[in-house]
């Protein structure tokens, strides 16, 4: 075989780091020639060049990045695409002090390593790529390991599982029977950067914070308070209500309806809209029970970096009318008129992230004005 086919079996496709990495030559960084390496390195190279995930391999006790396409934005402009064969603690000089230690678990057989949202300061900003950064990612570290008898490659994942074709340990035992007796030549990286999602949500609980309209936040199916604003602990009262199912927190609209109502939306991302509806309120425990009127909105949360390109169209019901709500209603006193929901920017629909996942809360008080 000859040198151009081992290159083009290790190395495979036409993606711009495939034909880097064809051409750069290996010889001279730490890894040696690529005929050289482990069964299970030229195996998870070949494997991450055409993943369509960001995966990069850190290969060797020096940890040589090898990585593709969907990888290579997370370097910027000024390391790429130097960044090639050249081992981690070069290239990631200005975070070393974070990453070592998680390099140093995993070559080490201990169990792989997964971060969500992990902040970085990246030296990859400005107008020459170089000046510091924030960012976030979300990744994982997990093991490449070579068994005794050369059958390819097994990734040890986050829960200590392997999977490919070998069957041994990682060096150290911390992964499990299934890579008993192997040796850790390389570790195999999937990182998603969340920059831009961290910092819609920072915005996002910014304005919510500062918003002279009663804001809270109800997480999964029993609705629980996950956040609430200055405004809501001002006007609401309800001291203690975060952490605490949304029945708990207002035992007293048992007998409304909005427990039921609460729970539609939840199930079918179908936003809950009403002005001027009376509410019973007890603000503070042991207080008395209030006749109050609000207006507010229940709305599924939409993820800050998933927006839609164009804006769904609003579903139909069964006469092709859109969706309507109770309006103007007295909560639990019988028929009122329905309205339509209106299209509102950032409102999830069925079938999208909506359903499921968090409600946003918009409330306005309204018991001076309807009195």
């Amino acid at each position: 075989m000859t040198l151009d086919t081992t290159r083009a079996t290790l190395f495979p496709g036409d993606s711009e780091m495939a034909r880097r990495c064809r051409a750069l030559d290996w010889a001279a960084t730490p890894l040696g020639p690529p005929e050289r390496w482990p069964g299970a390195l030229r195996t998870a190279v070949a494997f991450g060049l055409t993943s369509g995930l960001p995966t990069c391999i850190y290969a060797g006790p020096e940890l040589v990045l090898v990585y593709n396409d969907h990888w290579r934005p997370w370097l910027g402009p000024a390391k790429h695409p130097g960044a090639l064969g050249r081992p981690a603690r070069e290239v990631w000089g200005e975070i070393w002090d974070q990453l070592a230690p998680e390099f140093g678990q995993v070559l080490g057989g201990g169990p792989a390593i997964a971060r969500e949202n992990q902040r970085f300061v990246l030296a990859r900003g400005g107008p020459d790529g170089t000046a510091p950064e924030e960012t976030f990612f979300t990744y994982a570290f997990s093991p490449i390991v070579q068994t005794a008898v050369d059958l390819g490659a097994a990734v040890v994942d986050a829960t200590g599982n392997a999977t490919g074709n070998a069957t041994g340990n990682a060096t150290g035992g911390a992964a499990g029977d299934a890579t008993a007796g192997a040796t850790v030549v390389a570790v195999h990286n999937v990182a998603v950067e969340t920059t831009a999602r961290v910092r819609a949500e920072r915005a996002l609980a910014e304005l919510m914070a500062a918003s002279p309209v009663v804001m809270a936040v109800y997480s999964g199916p029993e609705h629980v308070v996950t956040y609430v604003n200055p405004t809501w602990e001002r006007i609401l009262g309800k001291p203690g209500a975060l952490g605490r199912p949304f029945r708990a927190v207002f035992p007293e609209l048992a007998a409304t309806g909005l427990f039921e109502r609460l729970a539609h939306v939840y199930a079918t991302g179908e936003p809950y809209v009403v002005e001027e509806q009376r509410v019973p309120l007890q603000r503070q425990p042991g207080g008395p029970v209030e006749e109050s009127w609000w207006s507010f909105v229940w709305q599924p949360a939409t993820m800050p970096d998933a927006a839609p390109d164009a804006a769904p169209a609003a579903d139909a019901g069964r006469d092709g009318a859109p969706p309507a709500v109770r309006d103007g209603a007295d909560a639990g006193a019988g028929p009122t008129t329905d309205r339509p929901i209106t299209d509102r920017p950032g409102t999830d629909r069925p079938g999208t992230s909506g359903v499921g996942g968090d409600i946003l809360v918009h409330a306005i008080e309204v018991t001076a004005q309807v009195r």
